[in-house]
């Protein structure tokens, strides 16, 4: 992702643009080294497209504490942060039933809900091998904390639907864990 690539929106990530490309295709050649190619299935909208927020924060924190380029551990944890999310959002979109998702159509319409199940998982526990390798066990421990924050908002979510006397700060917590 070269800087003049970026929208003007997003200049404000012109310092990590390389880094970002980098994430990219970290997160691409981890999940193609299974050999079963899914990452050619998943391009539609699962690790391609968005805006990649989550890796962007990552890399831009780093540069913050350093000058210079993105550590291969920084890519390593942008990747496995934007694998994660690709794989929340397909569990989600079988959850919530959508059916497209960035304009393409949700995985589970294309495969069948029991293959995007899998690869969901295949994204997660490849994201987490990537944290894991890290010298560092701390980003491993806190999004392992937040994946399970977030599968309980899920679990919490799908318990109160119908329920129509719901608090508004079970609402909110709800979207917290969500988030």
């Amino acid at each position: 992702m070269s800087r003049s690539a970026l929208a003007p929106d997003l200049a404000f990530l012109a310092p990590v643009a390389d880094g970002l490309a980098a994430v990219v295709q970290r997160a691409r050649a981890s999940v193609d080294d299974t050999g079963v190619r899914v990452h050619e299935r998943l391009n539609g909208g699962h690790l391609a497209g968005g805006k990649g927020l989550r890796a962007a924060v990552t890399l831009l924190v780093e540069r913050s504490l350093r000058d210079g380029p993105s550590t291969p551990a920084a890519v390593d944890c942008a990747a496995a942060l934007e694998m994660i999310h690709g794989a929340t959002l397909v569990h989600d979109d079988i959850l919530d039933g959508a059916r497209v998702r960035r304009g393409f159509p949700a995985l589970y319409e294309i495969w069948g809900v029991q293959t995007a199940v899998l690869s969901g998982d295949l994204l997660l526990a490849k994201a987490f091998g990537l944290l894991t390798a890290l010298e560092d066990p701390l980003p491993a421990r806190v999004v392992s904390r937040t994946a399970q924050e977030l599968c309980e908002g899920e679990i919490e979510e799908i318990t109160w639907r119908g329920i129509v006397d719901l608090t508004v700060e079970d609402a909110l917590g709800v979207i917290e864990a969500k988030t």
